[in-house]
């Protein structure tokens, strides 16, 4: 057959290359509005607590990837039907190009029909979650400030103990147990350091946060220190104003609220100490205690995530990936 019956037959071939490319991409198009739709919901609560959060859904580089790809398509297409536009006058070397850009356009069809196939339903779900555990982090955070600072006046005070203090402590033999309070109250002040610097490094989820529980722990926070700690006013005040922000934003069940309050009072109640144990060990315990019982040490961070990556990164790597292949024939 001669280059030109091959060159028609190429064409053809090309068409419903072509064809099936675009559908890819409308398809791909439908995901983006979906996500951005629901983007714009989470970006609303984002805005409205004033709170920062792990993205999960990065459509805006999704439809950058999308623009990208969609362009050099089009370019490498306009250079197919370039090479067509006379078959009479086809040389091998032109049918060899002709051929190698067909090559391209299949594999950029075969990816783009795979990437049609990755479910992202989940995606919402993942950022609200992710919103979630930044409504909670803005309470720690608010949290920690008073109860660091509490524990700071207490470290400054045995930290700093007057010369008469030191010698009676040296003269009733305490000396060891005022270190070992100071020791205590120092660890203390570093978890709580470190919890607020997890905050800050605004990481991924890793469990599943419930509003439900956060408002159960800013109810008995309130509850318990509301008039103990009348001297943080705007701390107090930004949590109240957290709590209202929740209550008008998400339907609560008052009954399970209640519950989860009743739940996380029982499980915060005094741990049984055993009477034998030394007075600093004893005093350790509580420090390690209150950590634990306060949101400051999460024994779920040393196992298994409870969620992994974002498919969405890979999905974007895939469809820069068929752009690369594309421009660097392009630039050939």
């Amino acid at each position: 057959m001669s280059n030109k019956g091959y060159c028609e037959i190429d064409k053809f071939k090309s068409k419903q290359i072509v064809s099936n490319i675009s559908k890819s991409l409308k398809q791909l198009q439908w995901k983006i509005l979906e996500l951005d739709k629901s983007k714009r919901k989470t970006d609303s609560l984002i805005q409205k607590f004033g709170i920062k959060c792990y993205k999960y859904n990065l459509v805006e580089d999704m439809s950058n990837s999308k623009e990208r790809v969609e362009n050099n398509i089009r370019v490498i297409i306009d250079k197919l039907n370039a090479l067509t536009v006379n078959p009479k006058d086809i040389s091998e070397k032109t049918m060899q190009k002709i051929y190698y850009i067909d090559d391209i356009l299949k594999s950029s069809e075969v990816s783009l029909k795979g990437i049609d196939k990755e479910q992202i339903n989940d995606i919402e779900a993942l950022q609200m979650n992710a919103v979630k555990k930044g409504i909670y982090d803005k309470f720690m955070m608010l949290k920690s400030s008073i109860d660091r600072d509490i524990i700071m006046k207490k470290f400054d005070k045995v930290q700093n103990r007057s010369s008469i203090k030191k010698w009676f402590d040296r003269f009733f033999d305490i000396e060891d147990e005022i270190e070992g309070r100071r020791e205590n109250l120092f660890m203390q002040i570093q978890e709580i350091d470190r919890t607020r610097a997890r905050i800050w490094d605004n990481s991924m989820p890793n469990k599943e946060y419930r509003i439900v529980d956060i408002l159960a722990d800013i109810e008995l926070f309130l509850m318990d220190n509301g008039i103990q700690y009348a001297k943080y006013k705007m701390e107090i005040s930004q949590i109240k104003e957290l709590r209202a922000n929740i209550n008008n934003t998400f339907s609560i069940d008052i009954g399970a609220l209640k519950k989860a309050v009743v739940e996380k009072r029982q499980s915060r109640l005094p741990a049984r100490v055993d009477k034998n144990l030394s007075k600093l060990t004893k005093e350790r315990q509580k420090a390690i205690e209150f950590l634990n019982k306060n949101g400051y040490i999460v024994e779920s961070e040393q196992g298994e995530q409870y969620i992994t990556q974002s498919r969405m990164k890979n999905i974007i790597g895939r469809i820069d990936y068929i752009s690369e292949g594309i421009e660097r024939i392009l630039r050939a």
